[in-house]
């Protein structure tokens, strides 16, 4: 693979956009970082075989149950290799910016999807108390912006039987799924939005063992749906 067939003392990486909150993401980069070797680096605290053993281990707690102390002992030792060039230092290299405001209306899936979160969320506002009222709140904002952004990123298109049938086919490959019981991946699938869906049955290859057509999209559902995009 890449990280065997370049061979450098030094490794630098560029990139664009800031780890969109996955760890594998930063796994994939800081891996190629430290493709050392082994006859080349010693394996004491901090070498890149305890880095990459630390990142495995953190990335198998991430599948199950995310731990923070694993995930903060990851992210003390990448550190030394990241560096962050932060707005107060790039300000002065950039343009003015300037932003135009675009309003456009909501395709009827778009409102249809949107009313229902409002409905669904008025009925179960009343069982919330204290802080956990207005952590509710804030998860509902959240659903409703990802729903103004693209229908995909709501939960609508799949059913209980649905996920029930995801489930199934995830524990046949995925470890993480067959280490825990049926209930708690129900659970962890139904926090996933319709597109996670989608794209996870495409990724791990799994439309042999589900209805293909409700796990797969259309042109039209991609570009069609959303009115920021049309």
């Amino acid at each position: 693979d890449i990280q065997k067939a370049v061979r450098a003392r030094r490794r630098l990486l560029l990139t664009g956009t800031p780890v969109q909150n996955s760890l594998r993401e930063l796994a994939n980069l800081l891996t190629l970082l430290w493709a050392v070797p082994q006859e080349e680096t010693s394996g004491g605290e901090g070498s890149p075989p305890q880095m990459r053993k630390c990142m495995q281990k953190a990335l198998d707690q991430l599948e199950d149950v995310v731990e923070r102390g694993v995930l903060r002992t990851l992210q003390v030792r990448a550190a030394p290799f990241i560096l962050r060039r932060l707005k107060r230092d790039v300000m002065k290299e950039l343009p003015p910016k300037v932003g135009e405001t675009v309003r456009c209306k909501l395709t009827p899936g778009q409102q249809a999807q949107y009313d229902r979160e409002l409905v669904d969320a008025r009925k179960a506002s009343g069982l919330q108390r204290g802080r956990g009222k207005q952590e509710f709140v804030k998860s509902l904002f959240h659903r409703l912006r990802r729903i103004c952004n693209h229908p995909l990123l709501g939960q609508t298109r799949f059913t209980d039987s649905d996920y029930s049938r995801l489930v199934q086919a995830l524990r046949m490959i995925r470890p993480d799924f067959q280490r825990v019981t049926i209930q708690r991946g129900l659970e962890e699938v139904r926090g996933w939005s319709d597109f996670d869906v989608v794209t996870a049955v495409r990724e791990l290859q799994l439309t042999s063992h589900l209805d293909k057509e409700r796990f797969e999209l259309t042109k039209d559902e991609l570009l069609e749906s959303s009115a920021k995009i049309q």
